[in-house]
């Protein structure tokens, strides 16, 4: 049983905990860049929404439809100034329908995937030759050794100061930056996530607990196949981790120096993002 439950522990944080880390630590930056920027925070927060929102709305859309919500209203973005909410995506589902269930998570932590393929395809757009070195340099490392190597790789490729005379990377680091700003899930992201994951967990340990007991040889082959998954996503959202983490580490260094300083400024209050779920009448079910 001990063994059953560590499977079940390292699949879950691989398969399910980075992506949920790489969201906490994409807010955490931003969180850092909103409190530098202060009074203005919003200000950037809307200027980057002309093409980071759509993006976060549309992945919210995308997961919907695969996963048989029904949307009942959508905003890409909105243009009224007075109000604080950038886009947002309702949608309706059955409570009592497993599969709608599991498409809360993913509905959920669609806007870090999004975000992420977005990312690479502005860097494979307009600097081909950085993202085929990148690839390059990782490539042929296994295992966990490849997340440490990959990390520096990435970093060192992304911020070399001969791409800083070239106005795509300008353009590519720019709207990327933009993307990244809205990678961030809400707090309705997280609530509706939440349920789906709770789904999700319950799923994974009655698998573990059917090969545990009846196929115990192919336990350990199915948490290495969960392993190698959960790898998959952190070298797919490293590009715009390291994005986010160049953002956070600038807004710190901001912050110190305003601190040393003793300069002090008021954060604006922000809502990104929202996704309003309701629930259908199961009494009144029809085919969607």
């Amino acid at each position: 049983m001990l063994l059953i439950l560590e499977s079940f522990f390292v699949q879950m944080m691989f398969v399910f905990g980075i992506v949920v880390l790489c969201g906490a630590f994409i807010s955490f930056c931003n969180k850092c860049l909103y409190d530098a920027c202060g009074d203005a925070a919003f200000g950037l927060v809307r200027l980057t929404g002309y093409v980071g929102t759509p993006v976060h709305e549309l992945s919210h859309a995308l997961m919907c439809l695969l996963f048989g919500h029904t949307i009942t209203k959508m905003k890409l973005v909105n243009t009224d100034k007075r109000s604080r909410t950038l886009g947002y995506v309702e949608h309706t589902y059955y409570k009592t329908n497993l599969y709608h269930q599991i498409g809360n998570y993913f509905i959920g932590i669609s806007p870090i995937l999004a975000g992420g393929a977005v990312v690479l395809l502005f860097v494979w757009l307009f600097m081909p030759d950085m993202l085929g070195e990148m690839l390059g340099e990782i490539r042929g490392v296994s295992g966990l050794d490849v997340v440490p190597n990959a990390l520096s790789d990435v970093w060192r490729v992304l911020f070399d100061k001969q791409n800083f005379a070239n106005v795509r990377y300008w353009l590519a680091l720019l709207l990327s930056l933009a993307v990244v700003i809205h990678m961030e899930i809400s707090r309705s992201d997280v609530r509706s996530g939440g349920r789906g994951l709770l789904v999700l967990s319950g799923m994974l340990l009655i698998t573990d607990l059917i090969l545990g007991f009846l196929f115990p040889e192919v336990l350990p082959v199915f948490t290495g196949a969960c392993v190698r998954v959960g790898i998959g996503f952190l070298l797919f959202l490293l590009l715009p981790s390291v994005v986010s983490a160049f953002i956070g580490l600038v807004s710190l260094i901001f912050l110190a120096l305003r601190a040393m300083f003793g300069k002090r400024a008021r954060t604006a209050a922000t809502n990104h993002h929202r996704v309003s779920t309701s629930k259908k009448p199961t009494k009144k079910r029809k085919k969607s």
